[in-house]
Formats: structure tokens, sequence, C-alpha cells
């Protein structure tokens, strides 16, 4: 294993903080032990929050004079005034306020933009801009003559340079492939974290329990989730976050969640079977692969509204 100084390297990194994913575990399974649920497999199994949720150098950066593990060390820190934000949420079932609540939505923008779903998207957007730039480069040998030149002329051997017919082939035929450093997507990542938390602490959160009756809320491998506020005509583009219309969710722990707007108020309440089921929803259809709940006991639902069992993720 790699290390860094007298310290060995962390390789294997979990894009949803352990104690987060602890608030999902189940009391008959064990404290740190989940039900996971492969959406695309059809199948349940239990196991240890230690083995979901992470991928090996998820935020491994290359710079020079940086340790590559610098950022989930950063990451561990943050963890540690997580922790007892939850555990006191857990043990209280009260809604958290001032800097409890500050650190809360910390994690949601964090867990927003740092999961293997947002980065392959943004991975695919950056590759998609790299494509552009090189049809624009070749759309005219004027253009690529223009562009040549100024690689000459910064001491790029003329002989060396490819010809127009050459490079439009190339191009054209899409004999190549693009590579996004993990470390250019990273820094996008950390850059859209400011915007995406002042958007978060502009909307009204409500905060919702569940009940006896209602069954646990669950998480999922990509638990924010930004949606069109139901009712009306929705627009075919996928909403941004500052945008009115739209609304946030994003469950805490089995037993509490929170759903922020801008065009409701803060607000305290015990959920129906119904309404802990929409959010179960909503987090279902955020998820990539995996939904993670404290037993096989919950109801979340379909996109027709139905409030449906669990089990019907697993059982064919």
């Amino acid at each position: 294993m790699p290390v860094t100084g007298n310290r060995k390297e962390s390789r294997r990194h979990h894009y949803l903080p352990r104690c987060y994913l602890r608030g999902f575990s189940g009391s008959d399974i064990g404290d740190d032990q989940v039900l996971c649920v492969d959406i695309h497999q059809r199948r349940q199994f239990i196991t240890s929050t230690q083995n979901i949720a992470q991928e090996r150098d998820f935020l491994r950066i290359e710079l020079e004079g940086i340790a590559p593990d610098a950022l989930e060390s950063a990451m561990s820190r943050f963890e540690s005034q997580l922790g007892p934000v939850l555990a006191r949420l857990a043990e209280t079932g009260r809604r958290p306020a001032g800097e409890d609540f500050v650190i809360l939505l910390n994690l949601m923008a964090l867990v927003a933009v740092r999961n293997p779903k947002t980065r392959e998207t943004l991975k695919q957007s950056q590759q998609e801009v790299i494509r552009q730039v090189l049809s624009l480069i070749v759309k005219t040998p004027e253009r690529y003559e223009a562009m040549k030149k100024r690689y000459i002329d910064s001491g790029v051997d003329e002989s060396k340079a490819p010809s127009y017919k050459d490079v439009r082939e190339f191009v054209d035929g899409k004999l190549y492939q693009i590579d996004v450093p993990r470390t250019n997507l990273i820094r996008i990542e950390l850059g859209v974290m400011d915007g995406l938390l002042h958007a978060l602490v502009g909307r009204s959160w409500r905060f919702v329990r569940t009940t006896q009756a209602s069954g646990p809320f669950i998480s999922g491998d990509h638990p924010v989730v930004l949606d069109w506020t139901k009712g009306g005509e929705r627009p075919a583009l996928s909403p941004g976050y500052g945008l009115s219309g739209t609304t946030v969710t994003f469950p805490l722990s089995k037993n509490c969640a929170l759903v922020g707007s801008f065009d409701g108020v803060d607000m305290d309440a015990e959920s129906s079977r119904r309404t802990v089921a929409m959010i179960n929803g909503q987090t279902l259809r955020g998820c990539k692969q995996r939904v993670f709940s404290p037993s096989a006991h919950f109801f979340y639902a379909d996109p027709f509204g139905n409030v449906v069992e669990g089990r019907r993720l697993w059982e064919r």
C-alpha cells in the first residue's frame, strides 16, 4: 500500500459518510448493518456500512506537493463534526438548529455533488465539450491552419504537424478516447459546492418524522434528490438547485428527512405512510443502483403514486 510520509495512504473512500449510513441500520440486524437492495439485479442482502457507498481512490488527487489522500483526510475531519450532530438527532428526534443545521446542509451539498452518479454526468459533459471543440477546430481548413500556426509559433516542429485531411478523418471518425483526470473532476465538484450550499440555505425546510405506522425512511447511493414540484405542467429540462418550483428531498436517517422548497415555510411534522412513501419514492428515483434500509419493511411510491411494499424491489 502506498505511503505518505510515515502514514499509510487511504485508498478506500466512502462517498457517503459511514456515520450517516449508520442512521439506516436496523436494531434487529446490528448497529452497523443495513439491508442493501440492488435495484438492477433485484436482490437484497445484509451488509456492513464499511462495504457500501465506497469506491477505491474516489477522492484521490494528483497534485504536486499535496498528499494524494489529502481530500479524504479533510473529509474525515468534517465527519468528526458530523457524527455528533447525527447522534444528537438520533437521540432527540428534534429538528436540528443553529450550527447543527448548517453542518447538515454542508453534508447535503457534499452528497449532492460528491457521488459516482454526478461525477459520471460531469465527466460526460466535459468529454462532450472537448468533442465540440475538436469539431470546431476541423470545421474548415482555414480554421485548422490558423490553430496550427499558433502552435508552430509557440515552438512546435512544423514537420510534426499533421495535415488537415488526417486530422479531419481522425476527429470525424472518433478515432480517439477522451480521458478527464479525476483531479480535474474533483476541482470542478469543489467549485460547485459554495453555490449549491447558498441555494440550499435559501430554501425553507420541512423536517419530517416517521411514525410506527409509516415505516422507515430509506437512503441510497444518491440520496439528495432535486425535482420539479409536483402539480401542473413540468418543464422538459432538468431543474437547478436555485430555481423556484423545485423540491429537494434528503433522508437524514431512518426516522427523519428534510424536504426543501422556495415556496414553503420551515415546519416540523409527523408523516403518514403515504408521505414517507413519497419521499422514499424520490430517493429510489435518484439512486444509481443501491438502496439502504434498516429492514425489509418499508414503503415507497411507484411512478404512478401507488404506495407499495419494499419487497417489490427484489421479489420476482
